[in-house]
């Protein structure tokens, strides 16, 4: 049985996956533009909740942890909440 950072880790993944493959395809410039502008790496990480509605994006730094993800989304809505994860990478 997986652990939580386990089945986060997985669930990100499977949510990259899903996220490239529905983005639209950029030119040739709008790739090499894109590529020269964006820093080599990024640190944090951007992630969206939604509740009834409501979205909001709280950005949490390298390496996630699971229980930061929750304890930020329990501050942020006053309930545990449900996650979806984008990597623009």
């Amino acid at each position: 049985m997986m652990d939580d950072q386990q089945a986060l880790n997985s669930i990100m993944q499977d949510l990259a996956v899903l996220h490239k493959a529905s983005r639209p395809a950029l030119s040739l410039q709008e790739t090499r533009k894109a590529k020269s502008s964006s820093p080599k790496k990024q640190n944090d990480i951007r992630v969206k909740f939604e509740h009834r509605g409501e979205k909001r994006i709280l950005q949490f730094p390298r390496p996630v942890k699971l229980e930061d993800l929750r304890s930020k989304a329990k501050i942020a809505f006053g309930q545990s909440m449900d996650l979806h994860y984008t990597n623009n990478e």
